[in-house]
Order: C-alpha cells, then sequence, then structure tokens
C-alpha cells in the first residue's frame, strides 16, 4: 500500500509585551519644579530587565534661525534604557483625558537624529499638552509595546496519508436539506437537523454501528445529541459532507474537537488540532490543553505544552504566573 507523511508547519517569532501607565498629579507644579523635565520610573517587555523603556517630558526653548527671541516646546518622548539590547520593537502611545483616550501614537513617530534610541511622541507648544491634562490636574499616558527578542519557534503537525486511498465524495447539494434525508440529529436546544444515513455511515464508525443493527437510532430515524450545540452539530456535518468549515472561532472549534473524538471523525479531529494549535494565547491555552488532554489529541497537547513553557516567563502578569503554573503542571508531566 502506497503511503506518504504530511507536514504541517506553523511558525511564530516571540515577542514580550508590555502595557504601562504613568499618571502625573499636579502636573504643571511638578514641571515647573523638576526644572522643566519629567521622567517616568522604567518598564519592561517580559521579566528581560535589559529590554527597558521610559518615558519623558521635556519643556525647552528653541530660537528658529533669523529669529530674535526664543520660544518656548514642549515634547513627549519614549526612551530605551539600553538601546543595543533592542532591535526590533513596536510601540503605541496613548494620552488619555478624565478616562478617555485623545490621542494615539504610534511606531511611525520620529527618532531623535542625535538619540536614535529616542522616539519623539509629541513635540508642540506646551498650550497644546496642557489641554490633556484632566479635571484633577493629572497628565495620564499609556505606553504598550512588543519586543521581538528574534527567536523563531515551529510548531509541526504530522499525519500519515495514504496514498492510494480513493478521494472522499463531497455531498455539498444535500447538506442541511430534507430532500432524501433519513435521519433527523436533535441538539442540545431542541433543533433537528436533516441527514443521510449512508453519508454518516461512510463517515463514521459510531453512526455506521447505530444504522447497521437493531438500535433506537436506526428505529426511530433520529440521533439523540443533547451533549452537542447546534452550531457544532451544523460545523460536523459540513465537513463530514464536503470537507471543509466554515468558522475558525476558537470556542467552536474546542467543542467540535469533542465531537470528532466522539464520533470516531479522525480528519476532522486532525482539522481542529491544526485550527486550535494556530491560535494559542496565554488567555486560552490552559482550556486548550485541558481539551486536549480529555481528548486524545496528541499533536494539539504537546502544542501547547511548548507554548506554555516558552510563554510562562512573557507577558502574563507576575502575580498570575503562580496560578497558571499550578494549574497546567499536571499536564506538563504526563
Amino acid at each position: 500500500m502506497a503511503s506518504s507523511n504530511i507536514v504541517k508547519c506553523s511558525t511564530r517569532i516571540d515577542k514580550k509585551d508590555c502595557d504601562f501607565t504613568w499618571s502625573i498629579e499636579n502636573f504643571t507644579f511638578i514641571l515647573e519644579k523638576n526644572k522643566g523635565i519629567i521622567i517616568s520610573p522604567k518598564f519592561y517587555a517580559g521579566s528581560d530587565t535589559e529590554k527597558g523603556f521610559y518615558l519623558s517630558i521635556d519643556k525647552y526653548r528653541y530660537s528658529p534661525c533669523g529669529k530674535p527671541s526664543a520660544i518656548d516646546f514642549m515634547q513627549i518622548r519614549l526612551e530605551l534604557v539600553n538601546e543595543p539590547t533592542i532591535k526590533d520593537y513596536e510601540f503605541e502611545v496613548s494620552i488619555i483625558k478624565d478616562g478617555k483616550i485623545i490621542e494615539t501614537h504610534t511606531n511611525s513617530c520620529k527618532s531623535c537624529i542625535s538619540k536614535p534610541n529616542r522616539k519623539v511622541i509629541l513635540d508642540d507648544f506646551p498650550e497644546k499638552i496642557t489641554k490633556f491634562i484632566s479635571s484633577t490636574g493629572a497628565l495620564t499616558i499609556r505606553c504598550k509595546v512588543t519586543v521581538s527578542n528574534g527567536s523563531i519557534t515551529n510548531f509541526f503537525d504530522y499525519g500519515p496519508v495514504d496514498g492510494s486511498k480513493v478521494p472522499k465524495l463531497k455531498f455539498d447539494s444535500v447538506l442541511l436539506d430534507e430532500k432524501f434525508s433519513d435521519v433527523k440529529l436533535r441538539t442540545a436546544c431542541g433543533k433537528e437537523i436533516p441527514a443521510h444515513k449512508v453519508v454518516l455511515a461512510t463517515a463514521s464508525p459510531v453512526f455506521n454501528a447505530m444504522f447497521s443493527h437493531d438500535m433506537l437510532e436506526n428505529k426511530t430515524q433520529s440521533v439523540d445529541m443533547v451533549d452537542i450545540t447546534y452550531e457544532a452539530a451544523v460545523q460536523m456535518l459540513r465537513y463530514i459532507y464536503t470537507g471543509t468549515l466554515a468558522n475558525h472561532q476558537t470556542s467552536l472549534i474546542l467543542n467540535l474537537l469533542s465531537v470528532a473524538d466522539k464520533y470516531q471523525l479522525e480528519d476532522l479531529k486532525n482539522k481542529c488540532e491544526h485550527v486550535i494549535g494556530t491560535n494559542l494565547s496565554t488567555e486560552n491555552v490552559l482550556e486548550i490543553l485541558k481539551v486536549a488532554d480529555d481528548h486524545g489529541a496528541k499533536h494539539l497537547k504537546e502544542k501547547a505544552i511548548k507554548f506554555v513553557k516558552s510563554n510562562v516567563n512573557g507577558p502574563l502578569e507576575s502575580n498570575n504566573v503562580g496560578d497558571f503554573i499550578l494549574s497546567m503542571a499536571q499536564f506538563l508531566h504526563k
């Protein structure tokens, strides 16, 4: 029997994030007290203290060529603590007044020629910047930075392919159609979906067993899928009938993965693993890890564990890291 191997790879550039908000109360008074310059505390992307930033506000005087008197200006700048260690970064700086974002500036801002490690966010007359002061006398600046450390991680999905396998027929024209249907799928909400026994039995050993023996589903011409949502059942049928998925929403695909496992739809299960694996984040990785573990999704579980190991010191808030590690420790040792 001829066979080959299919390999799918997704590549991710490792990045670290920081979301820093700086509120300066009694701004005008502090600016004068500090002789026209205020510097924020340092903040860092991830846990790497070499990749640091700080904000500065500088009130200065400038004498244009040919002008007899100097003009007051004020700059808001984003500055790098240790410039040689940061080669690739993005930023978004917003000025907030009374809880509302007034202006936002991104990495299109210019660098100072004399100091390439300094980005000028705003350079204007003092009157313009003082208009950003809140009703309580505070100036609030929010800076979000993303830093790439240059590391690239590749995730591979491997799966055997039977080269002698006859391509599956597609049944697009009868999907969700009452015509020629001989069974109904009753979902969790009570809604029923028309289907065709021969198509279901060809795709799934579980459906095949239902319709081949003297079982209730075969007698009543209906299958109770009370633990499966209508949306997931529709997506399951779409894949069985057409070989495609119309919705890649992570929560839906997680549900669909459990459906594929229950009805032994291996092609669909592999497809779900791949789709979910490309949408891992620190917010959803624990849920994904649990679902992968519960349903024997080996490749997805391995990918989720690799993601956890490479991100546990990344963008997680420091006070959540301990809980995060404890929650997924059971999976790392399996």
